[in-house]
């Protein structure tokens, strides 16, 4: 379905509703937010993101043989002060990092 919009959208104008923003991230050029029935805002994903964004979430998919979960997710707490766990479970590691001007993307590729 993704790609049939994402084609459409190059000929006309296309309107999506979603409660899923990686959806409409990934679909939309400007996004408008409604609270009870009104628009609240407009903008782009980056736009709003930076206005009403309140982190990032970090998903650590770790390897059986890599470290074990727990020396992962120690390490990404210390590497995100401040950072909470939001799931753990199988595999996989899931945290929310708070907006912070120390905050740096590049921190986690490296």
């Amino acid at each position: 379905m993704w790609k049939i919009i994402e084609e459409t959208k190059k000929e006309r104008c296309t309107i999506l509703t979603s409660h899923a923003m990686e959806e409409v991230e990934y679909l939309c050029n400007r996004i408008a937010m409604m609270f009870s029935g009104q628009i609240s805002c407009i903008g782009s994903p980056r736009h709003l993101k930076t206005k009403l964004g309140q982190g990032m979430c970090v998903l650590e998919a770790v390897a059986s043989e890599e470290k074990s979960e727990e020396n992962v997710r120690d390490g990404l707490l210390a590497l995100f002060p401040g950072s909470k766990l939001f799931e753990e479970h199988s595999n996989r590691i899931k945290l929310l990092v708070p907006l912070s001007k120390d905050l740096s993307l590049s921190r986690l590729l490296t």
